[in-house]
């Protein structure tokens, strides 16, 4: 009896183990900083133009010029040919992700010049976008990302415009659950604890 008892111990340190901790991780590509104007989220841009083009502007910082994870494609705006860029976050083989979140602030789209695309991983989730804007209308919005979409641990982001779109962008993000997964020793732990329960159960029967 005492034997089952500890058996019975170790499967219950076993699935103990298994539910592990959650934690939230949010990563955020570019400064959230009103498109370089210091505007809320949703609010309307001033409007600019430039030598040459109108609805143009570029605030982005000397980091941002600089930069190659996709902060350099923030805080400017201009007619732009498809926009393509990547976010890479740790998926570590003890890490299970689960309810991602793919979030952006963009401005300048327009249906006039034709529907937006927005591929993640390379599944259109264009649904989820806003049919006109305004040149200067701004907005969040967010697409949930199917947990199957990060397995190789990074999340592959695309957006094509309308043929005269001038698309600005104030920053990406993902958010995502990070669960512990359990260690071989606790697996293990677990499987000797089952196996124990199943011959206390055959026991009481005989």
């Amino acid at each position: 009896m005492k034997i089952l008892n500890s058996i019975y111990g170790l499967c219950m340190i076993g699935l103990f183990a298994l539910s592990g901790s959650v934690s939230a991780v949010t990563m955020t590509i570019g400064d959230n900083d009103g498109y370089g104007y210091g505007i809320a989220d949703g609010a309307t841009l001033p409007a600019t133009a430039v030598p040459g083009c109108s609805w143009c502007f570029d605030n982005r910082s000397a980091g941002e010029l600089a930069a190659t994870d996709g902060s350099q494609f923030t805080d400017f705006q201009e007619y732009q040919a498809p926009v393509v860029f990547s976010f890479l976050f740790d998926t570590t083989p003890d890490t299970i992700v689960s309810n991602a979140v793919f979030s952006m602030d963009v401005t300048g789209i327009q249906s006039i010049f034709g529907s937006s695309t927005l591929l993640l991983d390379g599944h259109n989730v264009s649904a989820g976008l806003p049919i006109d804007q305004g040149a200067w209308g701004s907005g969040v919005y967010s697409f949930n990302v199917d947990s199957s979409w990060l397995l190789d641990g990074m999340l592959d982001v695309s957006f094509t415009g309308g043929n005269n779109d001038h698309i600005g962008f104030d920053y990406f993000e993902l958010s995502y659950d990070a669960a512990r997964v359990p260690e071989p020793a606790s697996l293990a732990l677990m499987g000797l604890g089952l196996i124990g329960l199943g011959f206390a159960k055959s026991k009481k029967r005989a």
